[in-house]
């Protein structure tokens, strides 16, 4: 995670259904400086899932075992826009369709285009 020359405490414990780990680091280094968070979180993303499988620890399957109450920050809102999303596309047979019900909620759809052209390459939900 290019964390270096700075305190580290590492914590694994067992006070959860699953063992797990804690992470936690000191973003100003020996000498003063301030370390980038710039891509922290991608750079998480996959040390996480590299120790994960390193060590044998668990990977949950899917979204709908996550602890819900306990998500913060740009997790709970993930997973607010998929629940919402999950539930209208049993209703709904049509992109328009959608649109609608979610914008009852408050959220709403952008499409993202293949340069210079009306094809539609991806779907960006806020």
């Amino acid at each position: 995670m290019k964390i270096k020359e700075t305190q580290v405490l590492m914590v694994r414990h067992y006070d959860a259904m699953h063992p797990h780990l804690h992470i936690v680091y000191n973003r100003v280094n020996h000498q003063g400086k301030t370390i980038s968070d710039s891509f922290q979180r991608e750079l998480n993303v996959k040390v996480s899932k590299a120790l994960t499988l390193q060590h044998g620890f668990h990977i949950g399957q899917g979204k709908e075992q996550v602890n819900r109450p306990q998500l913060k920050g740009a997790d709970k809102i993930k997973y607010e826009l998929y629940d919402a999303i999950k539930a209208a596309i049993t209703k709904v047979r049509t992109m328009d369709e959608l649109r609608q019900i979610l914008k009852k909620q408050g959220i709403g759809i952008r499409y993202k285009y293949r340069s210079g052209t009306n094809e539609v390459q991806g779907v960006s939900f806020s």
